[in-house]
């Protein structure tokens, strides 16, 4: 007791007077301290941003898979502007407003519409129909690139029609130019793809099947398949 009572005057305290409970320690995190906690949350913070940037970018998922070329893909047409007089860009809605079109550079896609038959039986511009007789007709067209390369839920395609008579050489004009001429918004297009034998990987290397061809100087052609 003597001993107790000594230790409370030395504190400052008499009888009746309660010892003051410790101050709190800092604040804990899964045990612990937050100075001890700080490595773990900066990591967690960057693998959240390392997720969120490839979903935005990178880890859209692609309409195209090269494993379904052959299967027929239906999309709608959602905004149709009228470049010039004979010209239109038409857009057309993927799947999922996150989704981007996929199709690897050198590749096009197939698109069906049905036939036209022309002026006279079982010609086209004055010459032998090939398609005299058929129900549809197959065309191939690369899409254009998307005004802004961020953009995704849709792709489009600028399509140059080709009337009756104009040029005058060629009273049918073109058969499927004539279709995408009258498509509106609402109007369903039916392709396939992708198609091509050889992809460009960028940085000079090309891809023919699976081997890579890696060149130096490259030469183009432009040229109308209309």
């Amino acid at each position: 007791r003597v001993l107790a009572s000594r230790a409370r005057e030395r504190m400052g305290m008499g009888r009746g007077q309660k010892v003051p409970e410790p101050e709190p320690a800092g604040m804990m995190i899964m045990g612990l301290t937050l100075e001890e906690a700080v490595p773990y949350l900066t990591a967690a913070a960057l693998v959240l941003i390392t997720i969120l940037f490839l979903m935005s970018s990178g880890g859209s998922k692609k309409f195209l898979d090269p494993k379904t070329a052959k299967e027929r893909k239906k999309v709608k047409c959602i905004k149709r502007t009228m470049i010039s007089h004979d010209t239109v860009n038409l857009r057309f809605a993927l799947p999922s407003p996150n989704m981007v079109m996929g199709l690897p550079i050198g590749h096009c896609i197939k698109i069906f519409c049905p036939n036209m038959a022309g002026s006279k039986k079982g010609e086209w511009n004055g010459r032998p129909d090939d398609e005299d007789g058929e129900s549809e007709i197959e065309r191939k067209y690369t899409p254009v690139p998307n005004p802004n390369p961020t953009d995704k839920g849709f792709f489009e395609m600028v399509i140059k029609v080709y009337s009756p008579g104009k040029p005058a050489q060629f009273p049918d004009g073109g058969k499927m130019s004539q279709w995408f001429g009258k498509m509106q918004v609402g109007d369903e297009m039916e392709f396939q793809g992708p198609l091509g034998h050889i992809t460009y990987l960028g940085k000079g290397k090309f891809q023919n099947g699976k081997k890579e061809m890696p060149v130096k100087k490259i030469g183009m052609m432009a040229g109308g398949s209309g």
